[in-house]
């Protein structure tokens, strides 16, 4: 009985430990350079009914309905999606700040997670664009544990709507 006791206070001390060591912060960070003028990468994530051609979270659920706000592009724009796929679940995305063909603030509200926004940023000169895409998510407590795979998971999504951005805009 002691032996096994020892073994479940060591356990609860290891979770412990990781839990003080593992970041709280996650930051992707990605970026692509297009060959086409700033304008058309921008109309991509600008007008919210071209986030169907693009996005990785669209492709999960074929099924999810989107309801667009009106107008749909623009800052204040947003549209509300509802799936049954557990790994895009229910929420509202809002553009919530536009600087025309330089920058795009995307507020993420998921009705099981939580609130978060993420960066899209357009830097064009002489007929190309580079597009980066910024995201800072904040871990809490036993989430924690979960940081690195959102990492690796987001790098990889974000890696892929950038290069659908790229194909659409060069067109």
């Amino acid at each position: 009985m002691m032996i096994l006791l020892y073994v479940l206070a060591g356990i609860v001390a290891l979770i412990l430990i990781l839990l003080i060591v593992l970041p709280s912060n996650v930051h992707v960070e990605r970026s692509i350079t297009i060959n086409a003028p700033a304008e058309k990468a921008f109309e991509q994530v600008n007008e919210l009914k071209n986030w169907n051609n693009w996005s990785p979270w669209n492709k999960i659920d074929p099924d999810m309905t989107i309801e667009y706000s009106a107008p749909s592009k623009g800052q204040g724009a947003s549209y509300t999606w509802r799936s049954d796929h557990k790994s895009v679940g229910n929420g509202t995305l809002t553009l919530s700040e536009v600087e025309e063909n330089k920058k795009i603030v995307n507020a993420l509200s998921f009705e099981k997670w939580g609130d978060n926004s993420s960066t899209m940023f357009f830097d064009g000169e002489n007929g190309s664009v580079k597009v980066k895409w910024v995201m800072d998510n904040e871990f809490k407590g036993f989430m924690k544990f979960f940081a690195p795979m959102m990492k690796k998971t987001l790098t990889k999504q974000f890696d892929e709507g950038l290069a659908n951005i790229k194909a659409i805009a060069e067109k």
